[in-house]
C-alpha cells in the first residue's frame, strides 16, 4: 500500500485544469474575449497534461493515458488542417474527430481504471467503483457520439441525427460531471 502522492497532485492538476477549460470554452465564444478563452483553454490542455504525466510517476497506466492524449492533439490538428481540403475535407475531418472521441475515451479509461485500481490498493471502495463506473458510462457516450459523428458526415442524415446529437450532449455534460466529481474524490483519497 503505497502514499501515490504523484497521484494525487497530478489528479488535482488535471481536475482543476478540466474546471477552468469548462469556463475557458465559455469565454472563447465571446466576441473580442474569444481569445483568452482559447488561450486559456490551450494552457488548461497542457496543465491536464503535465496532470497526467506527474501522477504517470507513481503508475504506469497514467503514462499509457498521457501518450494517447499527445496521439489526440495530433489527430485533432491533422483534423483541423486536413477539413479545409475543399469537397473530402470536411468528412476526413468527420472521420478524424470520431478517432478524437475515441481517443479521448481511452484517455479517460485509462485514468479512471489506474486510479481505481490504486484507490483499491489503499482500501477506498467507494472511489474505486465510481472509476469503475465512469469510464464504462463515458464508453457509451463514445459509442453513440462516434456512431452520431459518422453518419453527421453524410448529406440528409446529418439532419435526422440532429435531435439525437443534443441529447446525447447532455448525457455527455452529465458524464463529465460524474469524471469531474471521481477527480475530485480521487485526489481527495490520495491526499492532495
Amino acid at each position: 500500500m503505497g502514499t501515490y502522492s504523484n497521484v494525487a497532485k497530478g489528479l488535482k492538476l488535471v481536475f482543476v485544469a478540466e474546471i477552468v477549460a469548462i469556463a475557458a470554452a465559455v469565454f472563447a465564444m465571446i466576441p473580442f474575449i474569444g481569445v483568452i478563452g482559447s488561450i486559456a483553454s490551450v494552457v488548461c490542455a497542457i496543465i491536464v497534461l503535465v496532470g497526467i504525466k506527474t501522477a504517470g510517476a507513481d503508475a504506469e497506466g497514467y503514462n499509457k493515458a498521457f501518450n494517447l492524449s499527445i496521439a489526440n492533439i495530433i489527430v485533432s490538428i491533422a483534423s483541423a488542417v486536413l477539413g479545409l481540403i475543399p469537397i473530402i475535407g470536411p468528412i476526413i475531418a468527420g472521420l478524424l474527430e470520431a478517432v478524437s472521441l475515441v481517443l479521448t475515451f481511452l484517455v479517460v479509461k485509462h485514468i479512471c481504471i489506474t486510479t481505481s485500481q490504486l484507490a483499491e490498493n489503499i482500501g477506498n471502495a467507494d472511489v474505486a467503483e465510481r472509476g469503475k463506473k465512469v469510464w464504462k458510462w463515458y464508453k457509451i457516450v463514445t459509442i453513440v457520439g462516434v456512431i452520431i459523428g459518422i453518419l453527421a458526415v453524410i448529406p440528409v442524415v446529418n439532419i435526422i441525427v440532429a435531435v439525437p446529437a443534443i441529447i446525447l450532449g447532455i448525457f455527455d455534460i452529465i458524464v463529465s460531471i460524474l469524471y469531474l466529481l471521481f477527480l475530485y474524490k480521487s485526489y481527495n483519497a490520495f491526499g492532495a
